[in-house]
């Protein structure tokens, strides 16, 4: 069983589509999988997790809304589902911390630009923490998300600053902005899991990299 955290101290970055995006792909693959939603400024995904509900997914993935102090929940589920994911809110506050604490992978989406590499740096303080506070061992994987098509000269800016904090970071694939992404949104999909006429065989590819990197790594 792993618990996945989807975190970084600002918001903007894509941890909701991430967060959906594996939970749905573990489903897809015959998993049994709660996502928690701990953002409490309502996140979607409780609202992706009700489309599924309502499009008729096989229900092998819950959705469920949690507070600051739902860490007895993670233990109290761990036996019951395959893998846990936690999409957490747009901050390093309690509800993320409790994450960090628990989870055996942090994924950290950025997107390109200064200001998401200064919170780059904000949310590795917080890993060092977590490793030297929790004595079981965790993954913190940071990729470049939700990339425009035309700005090559930024992303590898963006890439580069992962690889200078490579003692806090591995680094994990390039997620490019496509538009698989928001109609897996729409239908309640992951971008795995879409029909074969929305299915983008180079969102599917990257993301899968992103899986294999989160579980075979």
């Amino acid at each position: 069983m792993t618990i996945v955290a989807v975190v970084m101290q600002k918001g903007g970055v894509g941890k909701t589509m991430t967060a959906t995006n594996v939970a749905g792909t573990l489903a897809m693959q015959g998993n049994s999988v709660r996502l928690y939603d701990a953002n409490p400024y309502q996140s979607s995904s409780y609202q992706w997790g009700q489309v599924r509900i309502d499009s008729g997914v096989p229900q092998n993935l819950s959705v469920v809304r949690v507070d600051q102090n739902y860490g007895h929940a993670v233990t109290a589920d761990a036996p019951n589902f395959d893998h846990i994911v936690i999409d957490c809110p747009p901050n390093l506050d309690m509800e993320t911390r409790v994450a960090m604490a628990v989870a055996d992978v942090i994924l950290i989406p950025l997107r390109v630009g200064q200001f998401d590499a200064w919170s780059l740096a904000q949310t590795a303080q917080i890993v060092r923490q977590r490793r030297a506070s929790v004595t079981t061992p965790v993954r913190a994987i940071a990729f470049v998300n939700a990339v425009p098509h035309y700005i090559k000269a930024e992303l590898d800016e963006s890439i580069d600053v992962i690889k200078e904090m490579e003692e806090d970071f591995e680094l994990g694939p390039t997620i490019i902005d496509r538009a698989a992404y928001r109609k897996g949104a729409k239908l309640g999909l992951s971008v795995m899991e879409l029909p074969p006429e929305y299915r983008d065989g180079k969102a599917t590819d990257e993301f899968g990299t992103l899986m294999a990197g989160v579980f075979n790594g």
